[in-house]
């Protein structure tokens, strides 16, 4: 893909930057990037993944948009209650850069859908909420060798991974962060315990950051350790982690 002189313009910052460059902003602009979630996290990563030019984003999710989504979710706006959240995000990524092409997916996803979904992509984001379906995205991320990147946030705190398993038997999958499917029941959720927008806002952004040098192949810290972020207290750092060789997903990986 040649660049055309709107394009050169527009992308002008990152062909300045020698991490990127013309030729990177030609790989970025035939990635194709699947976000699971347009929640809290997916809708900062995937405005700027499509502001930043990957020709393709893949948006799955099963939800509506609700009043008490707009205090983070950016995406949408009050006129937007009870539309499908990836209808809404489609219509308003499309506009934020035509050269970046949406597909929407209505659905809650499964160990099927998720295979299904992620076959043709370069990089998998997991900007959901429930565990199940982390699950099923990890699981999917893992047997397709797909990059994961995942985030949660709740409150003031945040934390990242990067799931690359197959890379490395150094490299853990989301299930050896978690050791086994924890009890949805037992989890804080920030329905009960609240979510400040800004950190959502700077994990999404993270997200993409970390999809970009996955697609560009930059290095990463994030898969080896876990970044945690604390808002409250304006301090983050790196918490080394290691493959887990009882985990049921990855331990015969390597």
């Amino acid at each position: 893909m040649t660049l055309t002189l709107i394009q050169q313009q527009r992308y002008a910052r990152h062909i300045a930057m020698d991490a990127i460059g013309q030729h990177g902003q030609e790989i970025l602009l035939s990635a194709k990037v699947a976000i699971v979630g347009m929640g809290g996290l997916g809708n900062p990563a995937s405005m700027y993944l499509a502001a930043g030019g990957v020709g393709q984003l893949v948006i799955i999710d099963d939800d509506e948009v609700q009043l008490s989504n707009l205090q983070r979710q950016l995406l949408f706006k009050h006129s937007d209650i009870g539309l499908p959240k990836v209808v809404a995000a489609k219509r308003y990524l499309e506009e934020l850069n035509p050269d970046s092409m949406v597909s929407a997916h209505q659905l809650r996803l499964d160990d099927v859908s998720a295979k299904q979904l992620f076959k043709l992509v370069d990089v998998v984001l997991d900007c959901t909420d429930n565990f199940q379906t982390r699950w099923a995205i990890n699981k999917a991320c893992h047997d397709l060798q797909k990059p994961l990147v995942w985030a949660s946030t709740i409150g003031f705190s945040g934390q990242l991974g990067v799931a690359t398993p197959y890379e490395s038997d150094s490299h853990p999958c989301y299930g050896c962060f978690c050791g086994s499917m924890p009890n949805e029941t037992d989890s804080p959720s920030c329905s009960d315990n609240g979510i400040i927008g800004s950190v959502a806002a700077t994990m999404g952004a993270m997200q993409a950051t970390e999809a970009i040098k996955q697609i560009l192949s930059l290095p990463t810290n994030a898969n080896k350790a876990i970044y945690r972020y604390d808002g409250l207290l304006g301090v983050s750092k790196y918490v080394a982690l290691s493959k887990n060789p009882a985990c049921e997903v990855c331990d015969a990986t390597v």
